[in-house]
């Protein structure tokens, strides 16, 4: 375990869907447990949550409005999906945007209040941004914005990055999904760093890059995750990030 007092929150972002988000968040906190690590995901999105879908466990889901008129804390509510996965993925029940926004803060200040023994919370959020987003980013240890190579999901990037350079000091690091190989990552990368370091006066990390695998697009189709294969190069990347994140740990 790290040590540490209080858990590393890891916020992810995207800027479109189709980015493997979801997908990701799960198979970084299979990866960490699979290393000793405690570890939650909290699913924020509170339309449409799949964390639970993809866990098997959405049977088990509650309303996020019933849980607080209960007054019960946020630790209740925390649940064990397949490989042992913990999470917190909650449903408003209602569309209404006074419904849900105000929700995730409220999530982390339980969590905190509690001092649960955790090394890292991955926070899934909905695709674009919106008010709990722009909290999560300036109130997280690290924000990952997860792009793909298709032009529109860059060119959303892009204009999402210019947003978040308007409110917060620290922009997201760039992971890099669904690429054939580094080389191609590489270049991605290097062009959205020029252009945002051109036009918006600011500077960019990379954080990972994740290839490609038919593989994995399999098992995200069939609810099959986390995705055990040892030996693809997706796995593989995962390893390399979780290193990455643990370094000193």
């Amino acid at each position: 375990m790290l040590n540490k007092k209080f858990f590393k929150l890891i916020t992810f972002l995207s800027a479109k869907g189709g980015t493997g988000k979801s997908s990701f968040c799960i198979n970084l906190a299979y990866t960490l447990i699979k290393q000793n690590y405690d570890v939650l995901i909290v699913d924020t999105n509170f339309l449409f949550p799949n964390i639970d879908v993809y866990l098997e466990e959405a049977k088990k889901g509650e309303n996020l409005k019933a849980s607080w008129d209960k007054r019960k804390s946020v630790i209740e509510f925390i649940e064990r999906g397949k490989e042992e996965i913990k999470y917190l993925s909650f449903s408003t029940g209602n569309i209404l945007k006074k419904h849900f926004e105000g929700n995730t803060r409220n999530i982390l200040k339980s969590l905190k209040g509690n001092l649960v023994n955790l090394d890292f919370v991955l926070v899934d959020t909905p695709n674009g941004i919106n008010e709990d987003s722009l909290y999560l980013s300036t109130h997280s240890d690290k924000v990952v914005l997860i792009t793909t190579n298709e032009v529109a999901s860059l060119s959303n990037t892009y204009l999402l990055l210019k947003y978040l350079s308007k409110k917060t000091a620290v922009l997201p690091e760039i992971l890099i999904n669904k690429v054939v190989d580094k080389d191609e990552a590489t270049t991605i990368f290097n062009d959205l760093k020029s252009i945002t370091k051109k036009l918006l006066k600011v500077e960019i990390k990379l954080f990972g890059y994740i290839p490609y695998d038919k593989n994995l697009e399999f098992a995200v189709k069939n609810g099959d995750l986390p995705f055990k294969n040892i030996y693809s190069p997706y796995t593989n990347s995962i390893r390399t990030i979780t290193k990455n994140l643990t370094k000193g740990g």
